[in-house]
C-alpha cells in the first residue's frame, strides 16, 4: 500500500552539479519513464518513487528541463483522466483544481507557486489514501493502487519543478 521508495547507488557513476543523470523505471519489458525524486552528490545515490514494483535502471536525461515537466504534467493529467470513477468526484474536482492552478502558475513563471499547489495536490492524496482513494496494489493485478501513482506522479514533478525553480 502507499508507495514503494526505491534508491539506487553506484560507485561507477560521479555525480556533479547539473548532471542529467536520473532514475528510470518501467513495467516488465514496457517504456521507461523518469521516477527521480532526489539525486545525491558523490558517487550517485539517486532515488523515486511508485505504485507498484517494475525495472529500474539510472539514465542520462538530456532533454530541455521544460520538456521534462510538460511530460510529468501530461501524465498526472492522464492519470486524474484515467482514475476519476475510483474517486468521488469531490475528491476529483479537487485533486483536478489544485493540478490546474500548478500548471498555470508554471505556464506564468511562477515555479515556487506550482511546487506548492503541487504540495497541496500531494497532501490531499495522502489525506484520501485508503479512505475514498485505492492505495493497494498486488502482483495479481487486480488491484491499481491510485493513491501511490499519483503520489509518485507529484512527487517526481515536484522534483523538476525544484531543478527549474534553482535553475532561475
Amino acid at each position: 500500500s502507499g508507495v514503494v521508495a526505491v534508491e539506487l547507488y553506484t560507485h561507477d557513476l560521479q555525480y556533479t552539479i547539473g548532471s542529467p543523470l536520473r532514475l528510470y523505471s518501467a513495467p516488465d519489458g514496457g517504456t521507461f519513464s523518469d521516477v527521480t525524486t532526489y539525486v545525491g552528490s558523490g558517487s550517485i545515490s539517486t532515488g523515486g518513487s511508485k505504485a507498484d514494483f517494475s525495472e529500474f535502471i539510472i539514465a542520462a536525461d538530456l532533454r530541455p528541463l521544460s520538456s521534462v515537466i510538460q511530460s510529468k504534467y501530461s501524465k498526472l493529467a492522464s492519470l486524474l483522466s484515467q482514475h476519476a470513477a475510483s474517486m468521488g468526484s469531490g475528491l476529483h474536482d479537487e485533486l483536478v483544481s489544485l493540478y490546474n492552478a500548478s500548471s498555470a502558475a508554471y505556464a506564468g513563471g511562477q515555479v515556487v507557486a506550482a511546487i506548492t499547489y503541487l504540495e497541496a495536490f500531494s497532501e490531499k492524496v495522502v489525506a484520501a489514501s485508503g479512505n475514498g482513494l485505492p492505495d493497494v496494489w498486488r502482483t495479481s493485478g487486480d488491484l491499481t493502487n491510485v493513491a501511490g501513482g499519483l503520489r509518485s506522479a507529484a512527487a517526481t514533478l515536484r522534483y523538476s519543478l525544484t531543478l527549474a525553480s534553482n535553475a532561475s
